[in-house]
Order: C-alpha cells, then structure tokens, then sequence
C-alpha cells in the first residue's frame, strides 16, 4: 500500500528487477547505489576473505570502515556520489523514495548515520 513518488537503483540487473518487483513507478538508476568493486575479495568467501585480511574484514563487517587499498573505488569518491544523491533526495523532503542495492552500500549507507550504525546487532 507504499506508494513512491521514486525509485532509485544501482546498475545491477538484480537490482533493476528487484525495484521493479517492488514498485512499477519510475525506477532511475544512480551511481551512489552502484555495487561496490571489492577488488581482490570479489567472489571470495567471508572465511577466506577473514583468512587472508582479518583486521581489514573485521573493520569493514563490523565498524563499516572502509578497507583503502583494497576497493576499486577510495571511500571518498563513492562518499561524495552518496553525499550529493542523498542532497538530491532531501531538496524533495515530500516525496517518498524507494533505493534498492546491494549488501556492500548498504553497509556503507549505515555506517554513516552512527544513531543507526551504534545500535545494530550484528550477531543476530
């Protein structure tokens, strides 16, 4: 019964067909919700990550903190296109959106807001 005046998503096919699972209103692709390059940990697991780059993984996993060095992207740059779509949504504070991504940004998203981030529980 949620109607939303917009929908955003990152580029993924995945992501398209899950905001248009959702809501058939207009879906817009933004960079901000891009998945993120994982660098040398793409398609590795959690354990092997953990193995190879345990302070890394465990920063990332459970502060949010940004592994440098590692990702495709610098944390400033995906930072900055987060910050200026998130702008973009706020000069609109009457309409209701809907963004759809991944893990990763979702991660990232949460860990910029610490009311949130500060009262996650990450054992459940």
């Amino acid at each position: 019964g949620i109607h939303f005046d917009k929908v955003y998503c990152g580029s993924l096919l995945r992501q398209q067909e899950t905001a248009s699972a959702i809501s058939q209103d207009v879906i817009a692709h933004v960079a901000a919700l891009d998945e993120l390059d994982y660098g040398p940990w793409e398609g590795l697991t959690d354990d092997e990550i953990r193995a190879q780059w345990p302070q890394e993984f465990e920063n990332w996993d459970k502060k949010g903190i940004w592994p440098y060095r590692l990702f495709g992207m610098s944390f400033e740059h995906k930072k900055d296109l987060i910050q200026k779509w998130v702008n973009q949504i706020v000069s609109n504070q009457d309409q209701t959106v809907l963004a759809v991504s991944s893990g990763g940004i979702i991660r990232l998203f949460l860990s910029l807001i610490p009311e949130i981030w500060n009262n996650i529980d990450f054992k459940k």
